[in-house]
């Protein structure tokens, strides 16, 4: 009797049918992973306006905390002492699909050039804080002027806060209701007791809901101000 060797191997329906199955895994693996990216992407978006948005809080908070009580202006007096504090005065404006409110205050803040310990390492400074316009859009600022007693002022150093500000609302508490604006040359040379602080960050990268409109950040804090005093409301 003669024997046959068996010969083993795959057919081509065996090998398109495997191919198939390859090529289904890989397509179902390249969707979850898109998922994920596309998750990652929105998240990282999210945390990054509202980290942005944070810090630029908590840097107005801070100086805010240190408002310096502007000086008291008697119109009587021959002999005025050099003030080194400036009024506090925000204005209100809005526009552009959100409110566009400047503030500018004098504050206690740390001089970069001291050293930790130096005398000079805390001093009053000039604070003011507004939106200026950019071409890839609305910028929180923070104009700092270190040098009070200069001769001739110079414009302030400007900081960079956050990017894509909707809108930048503040609010004074007068003691019985909150004003759109307040102005201590008005008020007798006061403090507000309370400042509320409102940034809306819009991520101009986030894709269009429904109604057209991009996903905002809403930040909201009340500082109380340690050198406040009730208002003078005969001179208001």
């Amino acid at each position: 009797m003669k024997t046959r060797r068996a010969q083993s191997g795959f057919t081509l329906l065996e090998l398109i049918l495997a191919m198939l199955m390859a090529a289904m895994l890989s397509l179902a693996l390249y969707g979850a992973m898109k998922s994920a990216i596309e998750a990652r992407r929105t998240a990282q978006r999210a945390v990054q306006s509202t980290r942005a948005g944070s810090i630029a809080m908590e840097i107005i908070c801070h100086d805010l905390d240190n408002a310096f009580p502007p000086p008291q202006v008697d119109p009587t007096a021959t002999n005025v002492p050099l003030p080194m504090a400036g009024p506090f005065q925000g204005s209100h404006q809005s526009g552009g699909g959100g409110d566009n409110d400047d503030l500018v205050f004098s504050t206690l803040s740390r001089d970069e050039l001291a050293t930790d310990n130096g005398p000079l390492s805390e001093g009053i400074c000039t604070v003011e804080f507004y939106i200026k316009s950019d071409s890839a859009g609305p910028i929180l600022v923070r104009r700092i002027t270190r040098n009070v007693l200069a001769p001739t002022q110079t414009p302030g150093t400007d900081e960079l806060l956050c990017r894509n500000v909707k809108s930048f609302s503040l609010q004074y508490f007068d003691g019985t209701s909150w004003q759109p604006s307040w102005d201590s040359t008005q008020v007798g040379d006061v403090l507000p007791p309370a400042v509320s602080v409102n940034i809306v960050i819009e991520d101009p990268t986030a894709p269009l809901d429904q109604n057209g409109n991009r996903p905002q950040q809403h930040l909201s804090r009340v500082v109380s101000i340690a050198c406040a005093k009730p208002a003078d409301t005969t001179t208001q």
